[in-house]
């Protein structure tokens, strides 16, 4: 540890949480103490002890955003996988940030995990590269594309867009607000799916209401700014991008005394538990999020038993829309069907 201090010219402490609390070191210092374990080959004493032991029995997991409702789901398919594998699993919150992200691919490389799956903020080809080099196998978990290189499950959130697209374009809306931030790969795979259904129709209208975070709080601001546009028929429907921001514009709107799916109708995303508990049942888009963290375990648990195969494993999650109250449930104009690897399931749900 001292000659990683001296190479990156940090104390020892600093060092130390690189390793054990990277929370508290800041992204210049975590630079150079990572190109300073790369130069030297440095292995803390934990991980040596596992590498004398030949495997860690623990798995890496690492999460965009461990506060959203899909992420505790997603959380709890890993853990049930992990253990019939027996392994634990040690969970890192990135907490959308690419440097943070690459703090703790570092600090699992350097205990050694079996393996580590990864809800990325963005490209972590790198970081992937990385843990292969050293043995470690990985398997990414995202929403836009199967990656390449490395074994993936991902959710085709482009398609859920499309599904909530023909629903509201079906059930009468032509003025559609998006709410969400589309910085993040997996919420502008939503709004691209909604913008590319509505393309076909020329007098349905998208509009993007922009908001910072993905919690409740923005998604009452984002209702109380799309308030007048629903009172002036400017907006007949709203897709937010979860059902944590669908909630907060359900909020505004009912205390702005606008009536869902009278005025507006409302789409959230997830399924999230307390989704048909609203005072107004959220019409959404299931995925299987639990599932989905099984199926990476069971993925990465097959990956280490075969480490000469070459070719990547991917599979695909298809997005089931589930109508409740928040929308209309009548028919008004005949859409196109949405195109899919496997046919878009709907769930009424009662």
């Amino acid at each position: 540890m001292r000659d990683v201090a001296r190479s990156a010219n940090v104390s020892r402490s600093a060092v130390s949480n690189y390793f054990n609390r990277p929370d508290l070191v800041s992204e210049a210092s975590a630079r150079r103490i990572a190109a300073a374990v790369e130069r030297l080959g440095y292995i803390p004493n934990a991980a040596a002890r596992n590498l004398r032991k030949g495997a860690s029995h623990t798995l890496g997991l690492v999460l965009m955003d461990s506060t959203l409702p899909f992420f505790a789901d997603f959380s709890r398919g890993v853990d049930d996988g992990a253990t019939d594998h027996g392994w634990s699993v040690l969970v890192a919150n990135a907490n959308h940030q690419a440097s943070r992200e690459r703090q703790y691919f570092e600090l699992f490389a350097s205990w050694n995990v079996d393996g580590v799956i990864v809800f990325p903020t963005g490209d972590v080809t790198d970081s992937l590269e990385m843990l292969r080099s050293r043995g470690i196998g990985a398997v990414v978990v995202g929403s836009t594309s199967p990656h390449p290189d490395f074994d993936s499950v991902w959710i085709d959130d482009k398609l859920g867009g499309e599904i909530v697209g023909s629903h509201l374009v079906s059930t009468g809306c032509k003025s559609i607000a998006f709410v969400g931030d589309i910085r993040q790969d997996v919420v502008n795979a939503r709004y691209e799916g909604l913008r590319s259904f509505t393309r076909q129709f020329t007098d349905v209208r998208v509009t993007l209401e922009e908001i910072p975070a993905l919690d409740m709080a923005n998604g009452v601001v984002a209702g109380q700014r799309l308030s007048q546009s629903v009172r002036s028929g400017k907006v007949d429907g709203v897709f937010a991008c979860t059902d944590v921001v669908a909630s907060g514009v359900l909020q505004a709107f009912l205390h702005d005394s606008i009536q869902v799916p009278e005025d507006v109708a409302v789409v959230g995303f997830d399924d999230s538990d307390h989704s048909a508990q609203l005072v107004v049942p959220l019409t959404t888009i299931r995925v299987p999020s639990r599932d989905i963290g099984r199926t990476s375990v069971q993925m990465l648990a097959e990956a280490l038993a075969e480490p000469d195969r070459e070719a990547a494993c991917h599979q695909v999650f298809q997005p089931t829309l589930i109508r409740r109250q928040s929308t209309k449930s009548a028919v008004v104009r005949k859409v196109p069907p949405v195109q899919a690897v496997m046919a878009p399931q709907v769930e009424v749900a009662g």
